[in-house]
């Protein structure tokens, strides 16, 4: 914490007397379906922004699931070749 500025030290020790006070003060929150659907976006929207590489992770995911399953169902659906086969056409290959 030394290389952190005073001013952001104390605002961390103040937090957690912050939400204490808050919670007393807010028990509870009633929010239309238009209110919860906008700060849900809000939310959404900012975590994309701020965390591009979850995104590219996802969609990384995703593409390689989609070609893992269009390679199983390529090969359930080609003729059987026996092991010899398979070793032969590898040796060939070299």
């Amino acid at each position: 914490m030394l290389g952190v500025p005073f001013s952001s030290r104390v605002r961390c020790l103040l937090i957690p007397f912050r939400i204490a006070a808050l919670e007393n003060i807010m028990t509870t929150a009633t929010l239309s379906p238009d209110e919860l659907k906008c700060l849900l976006k809000s939310a959404i929207a900012e975590v994309l922004e701020e965390r591009r590489d979850w995104m590219r992770e996802i969609v990384e995911d995703a593409l390689e699931e989609i070609a893992l399953q269009r390679a199983i169902d390529e090969g359930l659906e080609s003729p059987k070749v026996s092991r010899e086969e398979v070793f032969a056409y590898l040796e060939n290959a070299q």
